[in-house]
């Protein structure tokens, strides 16, 4: 999904003088993601169009995986624009 807020995020791009064209000027890292909770409404599992390795679970999804006693994964609270 297109929900990453680039304006408010801490971001890294990819330089433009980056060996590999197609990735300059690119999202290179995410270091503190801020989402468009407008676009997110209605998802409980998002991934970002423009940077894939994250996930991003809404607040129904923790409280359904913490409750049913799963394990192996931690989350923490993302802010939203």
């Amino acid at each position: 999904m297109d929900c990453l807020d680039v304006e408010h995020s801490q971001i890294r791009r990819f330089p433009d003088d980056y060996f590999l064209p197609a990735r300059r000027g690119r999202i290179h890292s995410v270091d503190g993601a801020v989402l468009i909770g407008a676009v997110l409404e209605g998802f409980d599992i998002v991934r970002l169009s423009t940077f894939l390795s994250s996930l991003y679970v809404s607040e129904r999804f923790v409280r359904l995986f913490e409750g049913n006693g799963f394990t192996g994964y931690s989350f923490r609270e993302v802010p939203t624009s």
